[in-house]
């Protein structure tokens, strides 16, 4: 059987290798502890579940129908007020179309704005599946850095260098993952600018928007409303992200793009989700919730961040200011093991059973980090994991 190049030439990401070899561990009855996977380490939003049960009650017919390609309308029209309340655009629920989670809708916003052929722009280290995307739309990737040495701070003028010279695109997240950086206004500003001069797009990866620890979220599609496209998910703050639920919003003809492919490629995204999350913005119990949600995450946060200074004193870890992830340094570990970030993990999660994504999961100028998710575990197994890995080190002679 042959299988198609355009799969073929992707590869496998060693975040998917390890995720599988972990699964095959706790088959086996071996308990993990992970700081792997990238998501809510709370239950959803009671609220948004409690409407949607509801709505399922009521009406199941109606909540388990196809429904508008663009989106429900309730939820579109929730999703402009609550972006404007929270500091935002003045979107209409035209500007906004509903998709299945952040990553369609950077697969949908792409196709719509790029052709084969065309080039964007990815920082590193930044979310794999930026440049999974991009080359399976046959894009060429080009790279910038975002070093650790500068805050994992976006390198201004090698985007604007490439977006001068006719890239489409550029992809940004704030806050990021993996490092948990927020992007500096005036870098975000005057990559936005030299879009704007040189006809290209910035779509701008929102889905840790209320996923903060210190300041808020600038949406910068207030200031450069027409080069800049929002992609949001319902993933983070409702913590539903197996509802596979997102948005987008931006220029109109772009919307207007992203609703017409959605019908084509997918009809609508999943109409109960839609339900859920339209509640849950409107509903004011939502507010107290991320509250007490950030609180949770913020201790677990120091908690990790203190683990890691305290037990693994020379790697080198950025304390993050929002989303979910410590990005550390552990390449004076590995030069005293000889292997490359990949090998470390997989060969932690043998010996020790503790999980941590290799940084050449997030591009090639991740490698020697590692990615510490943080909110997925409480205080206690979150330093009992730290605890292993710094053992696993004083055995191998490398601590």
């Amino acid at each position: 059987m042959v299988l198609s190049n355009r799969l073929m030439s992707l590869g496998v990401s060693p975040h998917r290798k390890l995720a599988d070899f972990v699964y095959q561990l706790k088959l086996m009855g071996v308990k993990v502890i992970s700081f792997a996977a990238g998501q809510p380490g709370v239950p959803p939003y009671e609220g948004a579940i409690k409407a949607l049960g509801e709505a399922l009650r009521k009406d199941p017919y109606r909540v388990s129908s196809y429904g508008p390609s663009a989106g429900l309308p309730e939820l579109r029209e929730a999703i402009a007020e609550d972006v404007k309340r929270a500091g935002g655009p003045d979107l209409t629920p035209e500007d906004v179309a509903i998709v299945s989670g952040g990553l369609d809708g950077l697969q949908l916003t792409l196709s719509v704005l790029t052709d084969p052929g065309d080039r964007v722009v990815v920082p590193e280290p930044s979310y794999g599946m930026y440049e999974y995307v991009s080359k399976f739309l046959g894009l060429r990737v080009e790279v910038c850095p975002q070093p650790s040495e500068n805050g994992f701070q976006p390198d201004v003028e090698c985007i604007a260098k490439h977006l001068r010279k006719g890239a489409k695109a550029v992809i940004i997240a704030s806050p990021d993952n993996p490092t948990g950086r927020v992007a500096d206004r005036g870098v975000l500003k005057a990559i936005a600018e030299t879009a704007q001069e040189s006809g290209a797009y910035v779509i701008y990866d929102e889905a840790y928007r209320y996923i903060y620890y210190e300041g808020s979220h600038y949406y910068l599609a207030r200031d450069y409303p027409d080069v800049v496209i929002g992609v949001g998910s319902f993933s983070k703050d409702l913590a539903i992200p197996g509802f596979r639920l997102g948005f987008v919003y931006g220029p109109k003809e772009v919307i207007a793009g992203v609703k017409r492919l959605k019908g084509i490629l997918g009809i609508c995204a999943s109409i109960p989700a839609q339900y859920a999350a339209a509640a849950g913005l409107r509903d004011p119990g939502f507010r107290e919730y991320l509250k007490k949600v950030l609180g949770i995450y913020r201790s677990r946060r120091d908690v990790a961040y203190d683990a890691l200074r305290r037990y693994l004193p020379e790697a080198g870890a950025y304390l993050p200011k929002a989303a979910m992830y410590i990005f550390a340094d552990f390449r004076p570990y590995l030069e005293k093991l000889g292997v490359d970030d990949v090998k470390f993990a997989f060969d932690l999660a043998e010996k020790k059973h503790v999980v941590m994504v290799p940084g050449q999961a997030f591009g090639a100028l991740g490698k020697g980090f590692m990615r510490v998710t943080f909110v997925t575990q409480d205080e206690a197994t979150i330093e009992e994991g730290i605890k292993q890995v710094a053992e696993y080190l004083r055995e191998a002679g490398a601590l």
